[in-house]
């Protein structure tokens, strides 16, 4: 995200890495769980015994935590959007499109018959 504002004015930049640091700071605790379960799941999958339901419990809060982290970024991003005219908000958007909240371009493989 750190570049997403990179076409926009001086200040509207620090404006908008301001308020994603903040709201990074917010989430810190969910950003922490997040890495330790990531951990944890590496741990389960890497276990001589496998214990399909803790994994899946691994799985389930690395996704809650990372779900809480990607809202609290999004909603800053909503915030500072709600600030600019159209046109910076159109610059904004293609600064978006090489961040973790640009849609995938990635295009599936067909399906062999």
């Amino acid at each position: 995200l750190r570049f997403a504002a990179d076409g926009l004015s001086a200040e509207q930049r620090r404006t908008f890495l301001a308020g994603v640091r903040v709201a990074r700071r917010e989430v810190a605790p969910s950003i922490q769980a997040a890495q330790a379960g990531r951990k944890e799941v590496l741990r389960q999958i890497a276990a001589p015994t496998f214990d399909r339901d803790a994994l899946a419990a691994a799985l389930a809060a690395t996704r809650s935590a990372d779900i809480a982290v990607r809202a609290r970024i999004e909603a800053s991003v909503v915030d500072f959007a709600e600030s600019l005219s159209p046109e910076d908000r159109e610059t904004l958007a293609r600064g978006l499109t090489r961040s973790p909240l640009a849609p995938s371009t990635a295009t599936p493989k067909p399906k062999k018959p």
